[in-house]
């Protein structure tokens, strides 16, 4: 059974008078999704999620977001994923990103 580790990337914009979560359609299936990493290495789910988040939305990792110095979820189970007919063991975690400049909300 494949092991699936992934960072799922909670990004929400407070600027307004109600809270926005950042989803993305997924052009294949018209399904929204969150900014989410497969872990690559031996790098940590936090890292995976600060890589993903600046290569999707093109930012600065250094001066446009923060990600949580923590998970706020984390999610172990075996299941089959939508569109795979295999079982995986799948490891999730679930971080905060804050993002800072005007420019990138």
């Amino acid at each position: 059974m494949e092991k699936i580790s992934l960072s799922v990337s909670l990004i929400r914009n407070t600027s307004s008078e109600s809270v926005r979560w950042l989803a993305r359609v997924n052009e294949g299936t018209s399904e929204l999704d969150f900014v989410i990493a497969q872990r690559l290495g031996n790098e940590s789910f936090r890292e995976s999620a600060i890589r993903e988040v600046a290569w999707e939305l093109r930012l600065d990792r250094e001066c446009d977001f923060l990600v949580s110095s923590e998970s706020q979820l984390n999610l172990e189970f075996v299941d089959r994923l939508p569109r795979w007919f295999e079982k995986h063991h799948v490891l999730a975690s679930f971080f905060n990103v804050s993002i800072y400049s005007d420019e990138a909300l």
